[in-house]
C-alpha cells in the first residue's frame, strides 16, 4: 500500500496513532493537539483545578437534564473566534443540532473532558520523537496552557515539523479559518509529491 498524508484533528484522543502508524504515513497535518502537559503542571494546583473542571463538566453533558444552553455558553466562550453575530449564527447552527443528535454525542463529549487532564498525556509520554515530515497547526487564540503549550510540547515528538498557526481561531477552526488548515494541507502534500518526484 502506498503512504498516505494524514489530516490527524482528533484534538489530541488520537494523536499518539502517529507512532503505529509511522511506517505508512508519507506526512501529517497535526491540528489543535490538546492536553499534552509537562510534568510540572501535572503536579500542579492548576492542574487539579483543570482536573476537577473537566470532571464538572462531563458530569454535565452526562445529566438526563442536562443544562444545554449553558453547555453551549461554556463552550463557545473558549472555542469560537469572530464577530458576534458569527458566533451567535454557528451557537444556533449547533443548538439545533444538539436538539436532535443521539446520547452518542454527549457521551463522546463527556470522554473528551475526562480524558483531557491525563489521557493524552499518558499516551504520549516516553515516546521517542517520530522522524515525520509534517506540520502542526495550532489555534492562534487557544487556550495557552490546554492548546498552545501541549502543541509545543507535542512539537518536540516531531522535530522535523514546522508549526504554524492558525489566525483568526480560537479551538474550531471547522467554522472559522477552514480555507487556512485546506491550504497548510494542500502544500503538505504538494511537497510530500514533489519529494517523491525526486527519487529516482
Amino acid at each position: 500500500k502506498r503512504p498516505f498524508v494524514l489530516l490527524e484533528n482528533s484534538f489530541g484522543a488520537a494523536t499518539s496513532l502517529l507512532w503505529p502508524l509511522q511506517k505508512r504515513l508519507s506526512s501529517a497535518l497535526v491540528v489543535n493537539a490538546a492536553g499534552f502537559f509537562s510534568e510540572e503542571y501535572i503536579g500542579s494546583v492548576a492542574h487539579r483545578k483543570l482536573s476537577d473542571a473537566a470532571s464538572k463538566m462531563a458530569e454535565a453533558r452526562l445529566q438526563p437534564n442536562r443544562d444545554v444552553a449553558g453547555i453551549g455558553d461554556a463552550l463557545f466562550s473558549i472555542s469560537l473566534a469572530g464577530s458576534p453575530e458569527f458566533v451567535e449564527e454557528v451557537r444556533a447552527d449547533w443548538r439545533l443540532a444538539v436538539a436532535n443528535c443521539r446520547e452518542d454525542y454527549w457521551k463522546l463529549s463527556a470522554a473528551h473532558c475526562l480524558w483531557l487532564p491525563r489521557a493524552r498525556t499518558e499516551a504520549l509520554a516516553g515516546l521517542p520523537p517520530l522522524d515525520l515530515e509534517a506540520t502542526i497547526a495550532c489555534s492562534a487564540f487557544g487556550p495557552t496552557v490546554v492548546l498552545t503549550e501541549s502543541m509545543r510540547n507535542f512539537h518536540a515528538l516531531l522535530p522535523r515539523a514546522s508549526f504554524v498557526h492558525i489566525r483568526d481561531s480560537k479551538i474550531w477552526w471547522e467554522v472559522e479559518m477552514p480555507e487556512f488548515v485546506i491550504n497548510e494541507l494542500l502544500a503538505l502534500i504538494r511537497r510530500v509529491r514533489s519529494r517523491e518526484s525526486d527519487q529516482p
